[in-house]
């Protein structure tokens, strides 16, 4: 029988994100009264990222301010790496970036730290896996 959400098994979502508050944050918005059974993979830098690429991973919450990465080249340098795993970006980027620039570099979407529920992350989620399986 499938879950509510759709999906039988636990996402793996890697989280990539350096400010253990932001990654605290996340964890409780997916758990937060939400049917979405995920198992969150942390990466505090790129190159953590990539290496955890190679595992496998259902989805990509992705911060464009990392120690190793700044803005849309972290999404160009994960989408090189990877075709197919849906990225959304979830930043508090002060920098002025767009939705449409996000994705032109690959990314499915954008939510900004600070302003997206609970509700609107997991939707987010749960709409680009379904798109993308």
């Amino acid at each position: 029988m499938q879950d509510p959400t759709g999906f039988l098994e636990t996402i793996s979502i890697l989280v990539v994100e350096d400010h253990p508050g932001d990654l605290t944050l996340i964890r409780r918005m997916l758990g937060h009264k939400s049917l979405l059974h995920c198992e969150i993979i942390p990466a505090r830098d790129l190159s953590s990222a990539l290496t955890q690429l190679q595992y496998g991973i259902d989805i990509i919450l992705l911060d464009l301010n990392l120690p190793d990465s700044r803005g849309l080249d972290t999404v160009r340098r994960i989408r090189d790496r990877d075709l197919d795993t849906p990225i959304i970006v979830f930043t508090g980027l002060t920098e002025p970036v767009t939705e449409s620039e996000v994705r032109s570099t690959g990314a499915q979407e954008f939510l900004q730290k600070g302003e997206t529920d609970p509700q609107t992350l997991v939707n987010a989620i749960t709409r680009h896996l379904r798109q993308a399986g």
